[in-house]
């Protein structure tokens, strides 16, 4: 096991094993389907390698970082059982099923999901099908919602000499692993590829600090946020002469504390139920300010489109998203919208939380401490 100094794992041989029997178990079970989760077509093996190995090295990654902060003998084994399509096990079993200590195998002491997360995730949570039957094992075992962890792991690469973003490839150093020869040699090496925790919360954190999502809603984009962190761009809407760029107005000069929320931008939304989701829109989007800034928006303004335009340093405060500091002279946009674009819609029912708020829960330090106390009383 080898945990790097900087608090990340490091892959061996027989991980990518594991995850590779598992999935070519999967794939030759004739009780599963060929399709992705998504239903979006066929699924080859080459398919089921790219969505199942990269979540099954998280699930073993985590579990080598807990027995690494177990300070004793632990060995952590995680589900590799292929369930068929009708059995609610698939949804409520937890990732780690069986801890070794001391040569005696027992159940976990914790219900652990383990969940896979990229730079580009806005949302962190569980859908609220595998919550349910979750919470049927776990309070069946009398553990309570601060006794089930959900835990988010990373895989990034150590850049190499010569290396590309279509060189780091999970499924290519896997191929680059088992063939013979110089055939896939230009895919990274596996050795490269590391493994970190982002984040971990309990059940009850996350129904504290998240919010359920229905079916029908759309999947908001974070408020301020440009790619997966908070705008920072020069100005575009006040212009280096301090005039306001052409086609857009100053509609509101604000000061002190105000609050105010976000219109929906529904750019090509002609959809029967916009109505519900602006409905749903308003439970989660008032936003309280406290700073100096003004309220711009265009000229000809069907799509309901606004910026605000930071006088001074302006805190906000979201009860869904979170808090944040914008910083003076800087410019941001202020509106709802679908992160899934136009008219589409959640098909599930899902409990998120936000990765602003997430990512300020706690402390990369608090995060360690959690994860000792977890690998401790696993």
């Amino acid at each position: 096991m080898t945990i790097n100094p900087d608090n990340s794992y490091s892959f061996q041989r027989e991980d990518l094993r594991e995850c590779v029997d598992f999935a070519y178990n999967y794939h030759m079970d004739p009780r599963k389907g060929a399709r992705g989760r998504t239903n979006q077509g066929k699924r080859e093996f080459g398919g089921e390698l790219d969505e199942i190995v990269p979540g099954k090295l998280c699930e073993i990654a985590v579990t080598k970082f807990l027995e690494h902060y177990s300070n004793s003998n632990k060995k952590l084994k995680i589900d590799t059982d292929i369930y068929p399509p009708w059995d609610e096990r698939a949804k409520s079993d937890p990732d780690v099923v069986n801890v070794i200590e001391n040569g005696i195998k027992r159940n976990p002491n914790l219900f652990i999901e383990i969940k896979r997360i990229t730079p580009s995730d806005m949302m962190v949570g569980i859908r609220k099908s595998q919550l349910d039957e979750s919470e049927k094992q776990w309070r069946g075992d009398t553990l309570s919602d601060d006794k089930a962890f959900i835990i988010y792991a990373e895989l990034f690469w150590i850049p190499q000499r010569a290396s590309t973003e279509k060189s780091q490839s999970v499924t290519g150093s896997i191929l680059k692993l088992l063939a013979k020869g110089d055939l896939f040699q230009k895919f990274s090496d596996y050795t490269s590829l590391r493994c970190k925790i982002n984040h971990i919360y309990t059940v009850k954190e996350l129904k504290e600090s998240g919010r359920m999502f229905v079916k029908k809603e759309i999947i908001p984009k974070i408020l301020f946020f440009e790619g997966n962190e908070l705008r920072d761009k020069k100005g575009f809407y006040r212009l280096k002469s301090k005039k306001l760029r052409s086609g857009y107005k100053i509609i509101h000069h604000y000061k002190g504390e105000n609050t105010l929320t976000p219109p929906y931008l529904s750019a090509g939304d002609s959809l029967e139920d916009s109505d519900f989701v602006i409905k749903k829109i308003k439970e989660y989007a008032e936003c309280k300010f406290t700073g100096e800034f003004n309220l711009i928006e265009p000229n000809e303004n069907k799509n309901h489109r606004q910026i605000i335009e930071c006088l001074s340093n302006v805190q906000v405060r979201n009860k869904f998203f979170g808090n944040y500091d914008l910083p003076k002279s800087k410019e941001f946009k202020f509106n709802i919208e679908n992160a899934s674009g136009g008219e589409q819609r959640k098909n599930s029912d899902d409990l998120w939380m936000s990765i602003n708020k997430a990512r300020k829960l706690r402390t990369p330090k608090e995060t360690n401490a959690l994860l000792q106390q977890v690998g401790k009383e696993i």
